[in-house]
């Protein structure tokens, strides 16, 4: 087998961390030019100039990190999948996306869908009937759970009418934290004894539920 020169690979390393470098820099999932803080789940893009002044906007990332959708007065989705549609309509969480629709929901928090992110609906001429149909019914069941499906115009309006909370940090102190079935089987990777320990007043969804069955869950 042919030896790998010294010179060969420091020619290499030189090359990965030149490539390296010209990767973008990672921006920060935060837009703070306003002061209401609000969570949008999607691109940034289509919101339009008065969104981006009046309020403070948070993306996926940020509520990734810590789970606490209380510091939100606000959820805004831009873009979703079918498959994504269709977990919130179904009130599955083990994913961040859903996860993050349902605790708000939970929690008394407003959502908003733009209604350009129903994409499905380009192809309603050559869609198949009954499919289109099962789609259409996940949307009619986001408005039973009183998710609001607007124009940018719309939600705008929908946002401006809304009295802000005093403070929305203020409301993770209280015994409302919502566990979901991503946030389950994290603690489950972390329990050595079977115990699940757990604030007290927190709210466990039904799908965390079956992931913590056979689990002792401690409430301290």
């Amino acid at each position: 087998m042919a030896q790998i020169s010294p010179q060969l690979i420091e020619a290499i390393t030189k090359e990965v961390i030149k490539a390296l470098g010209e990767f973008p820099r990672v921006q920060e999932p935060t837009v703070c030019t306003g002061q209401i803080p609000v969570l949008v789940l999607g691109e940034l893009q289509p919101l339009g100039a008065k969104l981006l002044e009046k309020y403070r906007l948070y993306q996926q990332e940020d509520y990734a990190r810590d789970g606490d959708i209380h510091k939100y007065q606000g959820v805004i989705i831009t873009g979703l999948t079918n498959a994504q549609l269709s977990d919130v309509a179904l009130a599955r969480d083990s994913r961040p996306f859903s996860c993050a629709v349902g605790k708000a929901l939970l929690c008394g928090i407003p959502v908003y869908l733009l209604e350009s992110a129903l994409t499905y609906r380009q192809y309603k001429q050559t869609a198949n009937k009954r499919f289109y149909q099962v789609l259409e019914g996940y949307v009619q069941r986001l408005r039973e759970f009183d998710i609001k499906i607007g124009s940018l115009a719309e939600i705008e309006n929908w946002l401006s009418c809304r009295p802000a909370s005093p403070k929305a940090s203020s409301a993770a102190k209280g015994p409302s934290k919502v566990l979901c079935a991503r946030e389950a089987q994290e603690l489950i990777n972390g329990a050595a004894d079977g115990k699940i320990k757990l604030p007290g007043g927190t709210m466990i969804t039904p799908l965390a539920r079956d992931v913590l069955r056979g689990y002792e869950i401690e409430f301290i």
